[in-house]
């Protein structure tokens, strides 16, 4: 499916160019934290348990085979002082403690390694640290988009501010140069003043500010996204230890729920946790975006739309199947060229099947009615349903017509079931390419 759509994207007006521009900046951060979690982090890890062992072959190789044999029965002393005094903690008996004596090299290479492993005992471990700042920096990244949103609907929409706004000191007006600059100082003091609030503030601001959009009412899991705040500020304020705070943030979330936490446990990130949020948070800032544009720049809904589209497309292609599906319910909620519609119906089955397994699609995509169809659009109800035999001749059909290629085979996760048949199955399914749209099957290319 082909997805290069620039005429759509045409806008006219410089708020949508704002609006936009800063949700594009959001998702492009997310992405590449959600990158780096499933990426760099596993590998910065490997790295570092290799440093950890090379560390002790390092020590090993200055010590004779003497002191390697001193240094076995002084690790062996240690260990066993170890235990000995956990068992008198254990025991009450507080203030106790043992003494080892080690000499020569061999002690030496002993107390390096107490003290090297003391310092990394006393930090997190590194995945843990940075996903923790992974998270903070989501968190951050939202609150700037949800900023310049602010910002964009407080330019057009001058009933959005409060009435204690508008208050100025007779030595501020002398300040200001112009009507304009005491309105951008009006904007600015507003922002400022909302980002201090919670999500949920922001959220009761945004319904009374655009005329009825909030956040809670797009596809996405809110739990989900309020919880990730909370535990964003108990990790910036509270290094992750659990508190009164985010225990009132969780009964105010679900009061009925058992949240599996207690005061004084200390909460970290975990890679699927992070995942998950991100996805949530990736879809909820487009939609946010595309909400507000389509409410209130309505000349440029076109372009709206194609953001929500393209990005349906770049999460199918990342593996984001949360995000997908949210986005492309969202999308169908609008009014959208059937070819359009068709092709965002198809990218919620891939993900939903990829997510849930293909029982969750199954009865949809069996009643989906394809007789009429382009075969560029009807060979998807056979390849969504695993029907390899029916599915590889309509697509030998579509390659030998010139309207489907192997590389788009090889790279679109629709056709993972099948594509064993066409291209090596090691092909690296990657990149970024867009769909056709001519939903008559008269020959191939872009709106």
């Amino acid at each position: 499916m082909r997805e290069i759509d620039t005429e759509s994207r045409k806008i006219e007006s410089p708020w949508s160019v704002e609006v936009i521009s800063a949700s594009d900046q959001f998702v492009a951060q997310a992405a590449s934290i959600a990158e780096i979690n499933s990426t760099a982090i596993p590998e910065m890890e490997a790295k570092a348990e290799a440093h950890r062992f090379a560390s002790f072959d390092a020590i090993s190789k200055h010590l004779t085979a003497e002191d390697l044999e001193e240094f076995s029965r002084h690790a062996k002393e240690l260990g066993n002082g170890i235990l000995e005094l956990v068992g008198r903690i254990e025991k009450g008996e507080t203030g106790k403690s043992i003494t080892l004596k080690m000499g020569g090299s061999a002690g030496a290479a002993i107390s390096y390694l107490v003290m090297h492993t003391t310092r990394s005992l006393g930090a997190d471990p590194h995945h843990q640290l940075l996903r923790n700042s992974l998270l903070v920096s989501a968190v951050s990244g939202f609150e700037i988009l949800f900023g310049r949103i602010a910002r964009s609907i407080l330019q057009i929409n001058g009933a959005a501010f409060n009435e204690s706004d508008y208050g100025f000191t007779l030595q501020q007006l002398t300040e200001f140069e112009s009507l304009d600059d005491a309105r951008e100082y009006l904007i600015e003091r507003q922002v400022s003043k909302l980002l201090y609030e919670s999500i949920d503030g922001w959220d009761k601001w945004l319904k009374r500010a655009s005329g009825g959009l909030s956040m809670s009412d797009l596809p996405v899991d809110w739990t989900v996204i309020r919880e990730g705040f909370a535990r964003r500020n108990l990790i910036v304020h509270a290094d992750g230890v659990v508190n009164q705070l985010y225990l009132g943030a969780l009964k105010n979330l679900d009061s009925r729920r058992d949240w599996g936490v207690h005061a004084g446990e200390k909460l970290g990130v975990s890679d699927e946790y992070l995942a998950g949020f991100l996805q949530e948070l990736m879809a909820l800032g487009r939609m946010l975006s595309a909400g507000i544009g389509l409410k209130m720049h309505k000349s440029d809904q076109s372009a709206f739309v194609a953001s929500l589209q393209t990005d349906t497309y770049r999460s199918i292609m990342s593996g984001h199947w949360r995000t997908a599906i949210a986005l492309s319910e969202y999308s169908m909620r609008h009014d959208l060229p059937r070819s359009k519609m068709i092709r965002t119906q198809v990218r919620a089955w891939i993900a939903r099947k990829s997510l849930f397994g293909i029982d969750d699609i199954r009865n949809e995509v069996e009643s989906w009615d394809v007789s009429g169809l382009a075969a560029e659009f009807s060979h998807f109800r056979s390849v969504l349903l695993d029907d390899k035999e029916s599915a590889t001749r309509q697509i030998r059909k579509l390659i030998e017509d010139d309207k489907l290629t192997i590389f788009e085979i090889a790279i679109d996760p629709v056709y993972a079931g099948i594509r064993e048949a066409f291209v090596n199955p090691s092909t690296d399914p990657s990149g970024d390419f867009g769909d056709q749209d001519e939903i008559s099957g008269e020959g191939k290319g872009s709106e």
